[in-house]
């Protein structure tokens, strides 16, 4: 069974992140623990705007005194859910519904002792807690994710003849391949004479 207790977070990591003050070298610490790129100094990247959100789920768990096992797993259960997440394609109007499914499948999973079914890392108070966590700043703020989570497909159409034959070019006259100018005629003057047209010679 894939649990996600200890899968992407260890003892020892969450343990380096309790030593980290700066929440810049928090953010570091949590992008390579949990395989993310790293976050910048100025802070408005996409890169910037993941690891913010994993940074306030770590602040959760510490605000609510969750001890390293529960770390790990909530952790691991939020980024298991905004990778399905980032899968999934922008345009599914059923996606929110799925992740959130997902969501509640995955904690259920870890809150019931039920080998070999389930897990019990997460106590009643925890999934309540969890649960509003989880629906105040990420599913209010679905679409916002969604909208930088997934990739933008850019679609580029090349036409080509039939049978993939192409049509051969014109070639170029003598004159303009060797650079001459074209010589220009003109047609004769026309004079009016007594309401009589003329043609002059010159």
């Amino acid at each position: 069974m894939d649990w996600l207790l200890w899968k992407n977070l260890s003892e020892e990591q969450i343990t380096n992140l309790a030593k980290a003050f700066d929440p810049y070298d928090c953010k570091v610490l949590l992008a390579s623990s949990l395989n993310l790129s790293p976050p910048t100094k100025a802070g408005d990247s996409k890169a910037d705007i993941i690891t913010d959100f994993f940074f306030y789920s770590y602040a959760f768990c510490k605000d609510h005194g969750l001890p390293a096992n529960k770390v790990s797993t909530f952790m691991s259960l939020m980024k298991a859910v905004i990778d399905a997440d980032s899968r999934e394609p922008e345009s599914a109007s059923d996606s929110m519904e799925k992740s959130y499914s997902r969501f509640e499948t995955l904690l259920l999973k870890h809150s019931c002792e039920r080998p070999p079914y389930s897990i019990s890392v997460f106590t009643p108070e925890d999934v309540t807690a969890i649960v509003e966590h989880a629906t105040n700043h990420y599913f209010r703020q679905y679409k916002l994710y969604k909208y930088i989570l997934t990739p933008k497909l850019q679609t580029t159409i090349q036409q080509t003849e039939c049978q993939n034959v192409e049509t051969p070019t014109m070639m170029r006259t003598l004159n303009d391949a060797m650079g001459m100018g074209v010589v220009v005629t003109f047609p004769e003057s026309v004079e009016e004479e007594d309401g009589e047209i003329e043609l002059t010679d010159e």
